[in-house]
């Protein structure tokens, strides 16, 4: 079993990931179809402490060639590995040999692992927050730390969208208090205008909503309850200001629910 002190010496390189992220174990084992075969498996279990911990390490990795692997809520395979979300573990299953057969194998071991290992797993709430038009799925992703080179911007959930061919990227968080939801929103305002963002002066349907041209880009920014929400990357401002007032609007509906 691994710990936190000596997670490098198995996956050397990328141990910091998993330690921003909550990392508490690791286990590992190497499976063989048989004593002279050179063909092998290895299964990763990470204890990352809580569901949404372990789905942090599970979409920041995600990859471009991803196909669903039919395992619990979030899961996916590609040809030689199968990757999923069970409770508070991301679990890893990588072949040496990239074949159906292979892959097909090591989705039937994650289904055993699951039924060895009854728990009760939750949803990503705050993943179900974002406006679906425009929305690829897929790109929906935690970020533990340091998201968008802000050091106290963390657990950060982001979600690509596609609007008449121009790509932006909303974000939003949650935090403890709504104080806290807004002082982190202006930090955040404040650090993009250090490293040359302007100002845009325009009226908005979002109370105190912020927008700052970028890089040739545009980014609002905005609290509303404990969230703190926005949009990124924007070409199009027109565009990031109706995102915007779409995820506004859908956080509402979830505050005035509470």
């Amino acid at each position: 079993m691994f710990q936190p002190h000596n997670l490098s010496d198995k996956i050397d390189g990328k141990a910091e990931l998993y330690l921003s992220a909550g990392f508490k174990t690791l286990e590992s084992q190497r499976f063989k179809t048989s004593a002279t075969s050179e063909d092998w498996a290895e299964i990763f279990i990470y204890d990352m402490g809580n569901g949404e911990n372990a789905f942090s390490v599970f979409s920041e990795q995600m990859r471009e060639d991803a196909k669903p692997a039919g395992l619990d809520q979030h899961s996916y395979r590609t040809e030689n590995a199968v990757y999923y979300v069970y409770g508070p573990y991301y679990v890893e299953i990588i072949s040496s040999v990239p074949t159906d057969e292979s892959v097909e194998k090591m989705v039937a071991l994650g289904h055993v692992v699951i039924q060895n290992m009854p728990i009760k797993t939750t949803s990503i709430a705050e993943s179900k927050l974002f406006p679906k038009s425009g929305l690829e799925t897929k790109s929906i992703a935690l970020i533990s730390t340091n998201a968008f080179g802000f050091d106290q911007f963390n657990r950060v959930y982001v979600a690509k969208y596609k609007i008449d061919k121009n790509e932006m990227t909303a974000f939003l968080s949650h935090r403890k208090t709504s104080q806290k939801a807004q002082a982190l929103g202006l930090r955040y305002y404040r650090f993009l205008l250090t490293f040359g963002g302007k100002a845009v002066e325009q009226p908005s349907r979002i109370t105190g909503a912020k927008i700052i041209s970028i890089m040739d880009s545009y980014e609002i920014i905005f609290s509303f309850g404990r969230f703190v929400a926005g949009v990124r990357e924007a070409s199009d401002r027109k565009q990031a200001m109706e995102l915007a007032h779409r995820l506004h609007k859908s956080l509402r509906a979830v505050i005035d629910g509470e």
